[in-house]
């Protein structure tokens, strides 16, 4: 069975906290993923050789055009962001269920 060791590092990152996210709003994930690296001040160069990615990677995931691919991106993408791995993992579950739901209701129209 796959376990993901969320307790990696000895002293674990504070969740983020955005006043649109937390009153119930949809935020898109890439939208996310780029308040939390401008607010730790970091370039999308640093989080990508943090995260071991490949150039336009992060930059794609940042516009929407691709998604978190994998648990290890999604691992790698918090420790490089210095945030909780679970709270990535919400997003990147809920923005999931968001796109799948939004693509039921149009088959659906």
């Amino acid at each position: 069975m796959f376990q993901v060791d969320m307790t990696h590092n000895k002293t674990a990152p504070q969740r983020v906290s955005f006043p649109d996210l937390d009153s119930g709003l949809t935020v898109p994930l890439g939208t996310l993923i780029t308040r939390v690296r401008r607010m730790r001040g970091l370039s999308q160069r640093e989080i990508q050789r943090r995260a071991g990615m490949k150039d336009s990677t992060l930059s794609k995931l940042e516009s929407g055009t691709n998604g978190i691919s994998s648990v290890s991106s999604v691992v790698k993408l918090a420790d490089a962001l210095e945030m909780p791995r679970q709270q990535l993992f919400e997003w990147a579950v809920s923005y999931i269920e968001n796109k799948t739901k939004q693509s039921a209701d149009r088959a659906h129209h």
